[in-house]
């Protein structure tokens, strides 16, 4: 019996969307082929002929032209606070762990985890994502909402979302540089004090 890779590659083919097999094992997911993220349609339907009793799949993102909104938990109330914050979308996955994703179209986002903080949520605009519907260890992923003859009606994130975004990849690197600032403040004391203390001193207070 042919495996869900090689049923599905064809329908996602027809789509646009050039898929691979992936392994997964106790819950850790691997493409089992290299440059996954580079391989065209031909390239995908020979390993379809090749790799016949792989029961997932995975597509890259940046090349399905699909963004990924990534929610890490399966509490169904942040998943609408997800899609409250990015816009409607026709698409929702369930995964194999029983999370979810939401599938926008590609607007030149990249790959943030967790962009905000607090949030179960991933930004997944670069990399790759398990498609459905591959069999999982704990479950198998579906889509919950739409079908993917809707990829066609995707849409982008909100430029309320992008701006969101922008904006905490600014705090998180503001953040970063005053850490690292205020760490080569702290580092040039204790050396100047190891100095004044070597030379007989005490240090001024």
């Amino acid at each position: 019996m042919m495996g869900v890779f090689t049923q599905w590659q064809p329908t996602y083919a027809a789509r646009g969307i050039p898929t691979f097999p992936v392994r997964i094992d106790h819950g850790v997911k691997k493409p089992d082929v290299k440059n996954y993220l580079k391989l065209g349609p031909k390239v995908s339907q020979a390993l379809a002929q090749r790799f016949t009793s792989h029961d997932a799949l995975g597509f890259a993102v940046r090349r399905a032209r699909i963004s990924v909104l990534d929610v890490d938990a399966p509490d169904e109330r942040v998943l609408v606070d997800a899609l409250d914050r990015h816009g409607p979308t026709p698409i929702v996955v369930r995964t194999g762990s029983g999370n979810w994703q939401a599938y926008y179209r590609h607007n030149g986002e990249r790959r943030h985890v967790r962009p905000w903080a607090g949030l179960p949520i991933d930004v997944l605009g670069d990399g790759y994502v398990v498609a459905p519907p591959s069999k999982g260890t704990r479950g198998d992923y579906a889509i919950v909402q739409g079908t993917l003859d809707d990829l066609d009606r995707a849409t982008s994130a909100t430029a309320r979302a992008r701006s969101s975004l922008a904006a905490s990849r600014y705090g998180r690197m503001r953040a970063t540089s005053e850490g690292s600032s205020i760490a080569r403040c702290q580092r040039t004391v204790r050396l100047q004090e190891r100095h004044v203390t070597s030379r007989g001193s005490s240090v001024p207070t």
